[in-house]
């Protein structure tokens, strides 16, 4: 495949197929009912940074609510983060999408 995977926790094959699975989804869209929306929701996950937790979860969960497979690099961002938490027994989900847990976020 053109687009080389440098991260070591998903295999390049594995990449390789979601890309192929990605491309073959847009070349056949099970959405057609609404292909206007659905291009706008894949055009900005498209352009989602994949070191944006917060944004790929916020894509993830509005694509799949819509019925729509995530691309590849968002799939790849959730899966490396469940990867990092499974792999050690001492940092939460938090810390696994390098994100700070909610209650430190909160004001008194």
């Amino acid at each position: 495949m053109a687009k080389e995977f440098e991260d070591k926790s998903i295999s390049q094959d594995a990449y390789d197929r979601l890309l192929i699975e990605e491309h073959w989804l847009s070349m056949r869209p099970t959405d057609d009912y609404n292909r206007a929306e659905s291009l706008i929701m894949r055009g900005f996950a498209d352009v989602t940074k994949s070191d944006d937790a917060l944004a790929v979860i916020s894509q993830f969960v509005s694509l799949v609510e819509n019925g729509m497979t995530p691309p590849a690099h968002i799939l790849v961002a959730i899966a490396k983060a469940f990867i990092k938490y499974n792999s050690s027994e001492t940092i939460s989900i938090d810390e696994s999408f390098n994100l700070e847990g909610r209650a430190s976020n909160k004001t008194s």
